[in-house]
């Protein structure tokens, strides 16, 4: 996941952000603060947002599997609960067994799905913000 995403997302090789946890429960990923930083020395927003994104998208394909042509965010929200000033890092658990079956039955017979992800973030172990994103997966999509 890793590799693909400093191949196919920039950004994510810029921002230095690397998988630091995935397992049946959940996903962590984080990255250091020194390249994701603005004027005032704490995280740029755009930077949690980023995070909180590919968290999200990398829960949603995990999913989707080989199946999904394509993964894209359809809508989010973020809500900034106080600065980062240390490591950033956004965790996502992987959604229960009913909310999976949604998902895979939609993608299997309509060739697409989505799903409602929520994403903390925190500032090394203190809660900082909350992300929540619809992903879509699509199939036969005709791009790319």
């Amino acid at each position: 996941m890793e590799q693909w995403w400093r191949e196919g997302i920039p950004l994510v090789a810029a921002m230095h952000a690397r998988i630091e946890k995935l397992d049946g429960r959940e996903l962590i990923v984080c990255a250091p603060l020194e390249p994701n930083r603005n004027h005032m020395a704490t995280a740029f927003g755009g930077s949690l947002l980023a995070l909180a994104t590919l968290t999200g998208w990398a829960i949603a394909k995990l999913l989707a599997g080989e199946t999904a042509t394509h993964v894209v965010i359809q809508r989010s929200q973020m809500k900034f609960l106080r600065p980062v000033s240390g490591q950033l890092r956004a965790r996502c658990q992987r959604p229960d067994e009913q909310k999976k079956e949604r998902f895979t039955s939609s993608l299997t017979r309509w060739n697409r799905a989505r799903i409602d992800l929520e994403i903390t973030l925190y500032s090394d172990a203190t809660l900082a913000a909350e992300f929540s994103g619809r992903f879509a997966a699509l199939c036969n999509t005709g791009y790319g």
